[in-house]
């Protein structure tokens, strides 16, 4: 699991939740709402087809451990790496295999060091795969940083973020919580949907999750306002979802597999 998508998970599991004030006009879709809707469709935007290196012998091989570290030889639980060798654009193309199952780890990709598993020397984008060959998630590298990353459950799009912690979580294609940046501030305002796709509750909060302000706004299924948080089934079942997604966009939980 990347340590750099795990960091940026873990400041958005601090989430609390408070108040934001009404917006006056809508806001714009983010960028992280463009994101691939199915794994599929994330796999056909790589920078590198699987196509690319099918057939083709590596000119190396690299072995790691489970926290990313070089080995001499293979580690249990670790993953080793082909690499086809240092491309036109100047870069290496390589690609990542699990020790035990001897299964894709991640699709083909682009990096400036072929010996370091560190996703700051990724250029583009990374697919990384589960042992049963299910996408996990999507990461797009730019300048060493993640600019955007996907998250997928059972092949579709479940939640989307970005390197302003900003994210989106989805359940069954429709957005059921949003957590915005706004503007020139460094408060997030987070708001979250009933599957009807109804507000059911607004805060707001700082980067790492700490409340900003001491009311909550929530609202009712049918979409009538209401002053405390709601005792419906389909309130707590929302929370519920949005918590799982939160903790596999930590890697609490193991995705697809």
């Amino acid at each position: 699991m990347n340590n750099q998508r795990i960091g940026i998970a873990a400041a958005l599991l601090l989430a609390a939740c408070r108040s934001v004030p009404a917006a006056v006009q809508p806001p714009q879709p983010l960028a992280i709402e463009s994101a691939p809707a199915t794994e599929a469709a994330a796999v056909s935007r790589s920078d590198v087809p699987q196509a690319m290196i099918n057939g083709r012998k590596p000119t190396a091989v690299f072995y790691f451990d489970q926290n990313l570290k070089r080995q001499a030889s293979p580690v249990a639980d670790g993953f080793y790496r082909y690499s086809y060798g240092r491309q036109p654009n100047g870069l290496y193309l390589v690609q990542d295999f699990y020790q035990d199952s001897q299964t894709r780890q991640t699709g083909p990709l682009y990096v400036a060091d072929e010996q370091s598993a560190d996703s700051s020397y990724t250029v583009g984008r990374a697919v990384w795969y589960n042992r049963k060959g299910g996408v996990d998630y999507y990461q797009d590298i730019q300048n060493g940083k993640i600019a955007v990353s996907g998250l997928y459950c059972g092949g579709f799009l479940c939640a989307a973020y970005d390197g302003k912690n900003q994210a989106v979580i989805y359940r069954q294609g429709s957005k059921v919580m949003e957590r915005r940046l706004q503007d020139g501030s460094t408060h997030y305002a987070v708001t979250l949907w009933y599957d009807n796709g109804r507000k059911a509750e607004t805060y707001l909060e700082s980067d790492d999750g700490s409340p900003v302000d001491p009311a909550r706004r929530y609202w009712l299924p049918d979409g009538r306002p209401v002053s405390s948080e709601p005792t419906e089934p389909a309130y707590r079942q929302l929370h519920d979802y949005v918590n799982s997604v939160m903790r596999k966009m930590s890697g609490e939980e193991v995705q697809n597999d």
